[in-house]
């Protein structure tokens, strides 16, 4: 399995490929002669996607660690039962098939399933950065509550056929979304309403 750093660097270079080409989309020039006759909406959308997926390999640096955790803790016995009861009633020896089948599904929740802790110890893998969590958490809130600002300001806005919103509906979003209380979000951010990750409840 490839090392974490080489992971990283590999997506990272995808991750430039992927903004070039969507810089060549945005601004109108000329494509990659095999992304020329693909419907720029749906590449639009695949371009999205592998931007999402790079920034994962590179935040996360997924390595062998993490796959040998994911490795033990799948829980293989479930699907061998799965497949032993669709046999057919005549086939040999089914008896004994669906008996092997309990015994490795017992024998992986309990020896796997017991010992996992022990193994994530053993590796020393890292566990999540709640900080970091939640600190992505209050940047999302106050993302999504700047667009419901935005929206709610907008005169225009009205229902699908048409008709305005009631101004009491609209009154009782806008409180729903004024900010809980003060603070400061991570370096770097921005932010119109202040809703500091330590407002968030879990």
């Amino acid at each position: 399995m490839p090392s974490r750093s080489r992971t990283a660097d590999k997506a990272a270079t995808f991750r430039t490929a992927v903004d070039d080409l969507a810089d060549k989309l945005n601004n109108g020039q000329e494509l990659p002669h095999r992304f020329q006759k693909s419907d720029p909406e749906r590449l639009q959308g695949r371009l999205v996607r592998g931007r999402s997926d790079a920034d994962f390999r590179i935040n996360e640096k997924f390595g062998w660690r993490g796959g040998t955790v994911i490795a033990w803790s799948g829980m293989r016995g479930a699907v061998t039962v799965a497949a032993a009861q669709t046999l057919p009633s005549d086939t040999p020896y089914r008896p004994r098939l669906l008996l092997i089948a309990f015994t490795v599904a017992t024998a992986t929740l309990l020896l796997q399933g017991l010992t996992l802790p022990w193994v994530i110890r053993r590796l020393r893998v890292d566990g999540d950065d709640e900080a970091a969590d939640r600190a992505a958490l209050g940047e999302l809130y106050a993302a999504m509550t700047d667009e419901v600002t935005d929206a709610l300001a907008d005169p225009s806005l009205t229902m699908a056929d048409g008709t305005p919103f009631d101004p009491v509906i609209r009154e009782q979003v806008r409180t729903w979304t004024e900010p809980v209380g003060a603070g400061p979000l991570p370096k770097g951010s921005s932010r119109r309403t202040s809703t500091p990750a330590s407002s968030i409840r879990n």
